[in-house]
Parts: C-alpha cells; sequence; structure tokens
C-alpha cells in the first residue's frame, strides 16, 4: 500500500510574488499591523516544526532516497526545471523550497503537481481580485477542485505500490476527496 504524508502548507508571503503586498495588506487590515508581523513570526516557528519532523521521520538515508515528494504550485515539466524552480526559490530562503531541496540533495525525487493552465488560471483570479474585482466563491472553489484532481493523478502515477511520498499541499486543498474522487487508493496521514 502507497503512504502519503502530508504536510499542510502555511504560505510565507515571499511565496506569493506581485499578490505579496496585497496579501500583506488584507493580514494588517484584518489583524493589525502586530497580528501580521506575529502571523510572520508563527509561519517561521512553524516551518522549523516541519524541519524537525521530517528529520525524525525520514531520519534513514535509504528512507529518504526511496521518497517521493510533491509540492503544491509545482508544474507540470521536465525534472531538470523542478530541479532549478526549487533551488532558485530555496535561494530566496523560502522555507518550503529549503526543505525540499535537502531532501533533493539527500536523494529524494521531487515530481511535478500541477497544471500550468490551472495554476495561471488561479493566478490571474487573484491577480483580479488583488485589483478591487470581488471574490466568486463558486470560481474559486472549481480551480482548486481541479487542481486537487490534477495533484492526485501525478501522486497516482508517480508514487509506486508501496512507495512513500511527501505531499505540501496548501490547507485549503482536499486530497482526500481527489483521491477518493478518482478512486486511487494510497493512505494519506498527516506528518
Amino acid at each position: 500500500m502507497r503512504t502519503l504524508y502530508h504536510v499542510p502548507l502555511v504560505h510565507s508571503s515571499e511565496e506569493l510574488g506581485s499578490l505579496k503586498d496585497w496579501a500583506l495588506a488584507q493580514r494588517i487590515r484584518q489583524y493589525g499591523s502586530d497580528g501580521a508581523q506575529a502571523f510572520t513570526q508563527s509561519v517561521h516557528e512553524y516551518w522549523q516544526e516541519v524541519e524537525r519532523r521530517i528529520e525524525k521521520k525520514f531520519s534513514d538515508v535509504k528512507t529518504v532516497k526511496g521518497l517521493h515528494v510533491f509540492v503544491d504550485s509545482m508544474p507540470d515539466t521536465h525534472d531538470e526545471l523542478i530541479r532549478r524552480i526549487i533551488s532558485e526559490l530555496a535561494g530566496k530562503n523560502i522555507s518550503l523550497y529549503a526543505t525540499v531541496e535537502k531532501l533533493m540533495h539527500c536523494g529524494a525525487h521531487v515530481h511535478a503537481t500541477e497544471d500550468l493552465s490551472l495554476l495561471l488560471a488561479e493566478r490571474a483570479y487573484w491577480q483580479r481580485v488583488a485589483a478591487g474585482q470581488p471574490r466568486d466563491l463558486d470560481k474559486e472553489a472549481a480551480l482548486l477542485v481541479g487542481r486537487d484532481n490534477y495533484i492526485a493523478r501525478c501522486i497516482d502515477a508517480s508514487l509506486p505500490q508501496d512507495g512513500i511520498g511527501l505531499l505540501f499541499l496548501g490547507q485549503l486543498h482536499n486530497i482526500h476527496g481527489a483521491l477518493e474522487r478518482q478512486s486511487i487508493r494510497c493512505t494519506v496521514v498527516d506528518l
């Protein structure tokens, strides 16, 4: 039986690119500047805990070499470009990618997870919202379900029988539902 360890993502501001300032303004408006700073600190602490759990769970080099890693927003492209994306983002001190890069250097295989057209559609949607367009919850849900279904198919195609995977996926995603909808047999446990 395949096992997939799920790490719910807490996205840092650095991951948001051009939406970073908008997201920060939303946090300040909702929680005040002290709350926004506390959020930044909690993200840092969260990633320290994730690192600790990964080191504990996958301390055996043999286990890491057999590990299959799936990363939220990693476009479905060739392995060399995936490695370059990870290295570039790890170089910007983005905790998610620094963690994935460490695993990659220890022999873990990182897989593509996302349909680029869905990623671009979602990005364009959020850019319109940031520019003042009202949110469309049905559109948000449809984009997320489409992404989840694609991610589930990538996991199914890449994670071998009896394989061990590590999935870094945002908290709004529903990978359990996507795997179930497509009758994909895989045990999902939180890390």
